[in-house]
């Protein structure tokens, strides 16, 4: 409230760029639940398969079935890891998006964590 009365201009930039900065957040965390999702069905027809070919292992041996049993949960754990790649690089934009917007933001936080010192400490 203080910096509203004494900059209103710069209180209004800065709670812009904060609903900004929320709106992404929320944006990729939308995208993050549907990849999440989509990284659990994945995993559960992995685990699916793994526990069929465990459970009729007998069978798998006798018919010489390995091979093929081994492509198909090799498939099916490559299947697994396609989400969790887009996964980790939307995080990880995510994160740098809003570390970087509040370095630029005009606060005395962002001073102090990127890197600039605060007043009155030697570098």
């Amino acid at each position: 409230m203080a910096l509203w009365l004494l900059a209103p201009w710069l209180s209004l930039v800065a709670c812009v760029g904060f609903v900004v900065v929320g709106c992404v957040i929320v944006r990729c965390d939308v995208a993050l639940m549907t990849l999440s999702a989509r990284e659990n069905q994945a995993e559960r027809r992995y685990a699916a398969g793994l526990l069929d070919v465990l459970g009729n292992i007998g069978s798998v041996m006798c018919l010489r079935l390995q091979p093929s049993t081994h492509r198909l949960l090799a498939r099916r754990l490559e299947a697994v890891f396609v989400p969790l790649k887009r996964m980790i690089v939307l995080n990880e934009v995510k994160w740098g998006l809003s570390t970087s917007s509040a370095c630029a933001s005009p606060g005395g936080w962002s001073r102090v964590s990127c890197g600039t010192p605060a007043r009155g400490t030697a570098r």
